[in-house]
């Protein structure tokens, strides 16, 4: 009786936000398994970046990530566009 009297609205919330949580839950995991094949070992990277004539400028560079694994694919990526990597 009381989720015909408005009880079905915390109810709908609540399945609303664990839908949106399983969504996301999902969506990272398949996202961290496409990115774990796309990384390097470091001894692989800097002999791709040596190759590829990539600028080692001056300074440090912070990258956050959640790769403990060889160099993630966005720092990859960087290198290949902007032609430098920092030396730190």
């Amino acid at each position: 009786a009381k989720i015909m009297e408005g009880g079905w609205i915390p109810l709908t919330l609540g399945v609303a936000l664990f839908a949106v949580m399983v969504i996301w839950w999902s969506g990272m995991q398949t996202l961290r398994a496409r990115l774990a094949g796309q990384t390097l070992s470091p001894d692989a990277f800097f002999a791709e970046a040596e190759r590829a004539g990539i600028v080692r400028a001056p300074g440090c560079g912070v990258y956050l990530t959640r790769t403990a694994d060889g160099a993630p694919p966005f720092i990859i990526q960087y290198a290949r566009q902007m032609g430098s990597l920092h030396k730190t």
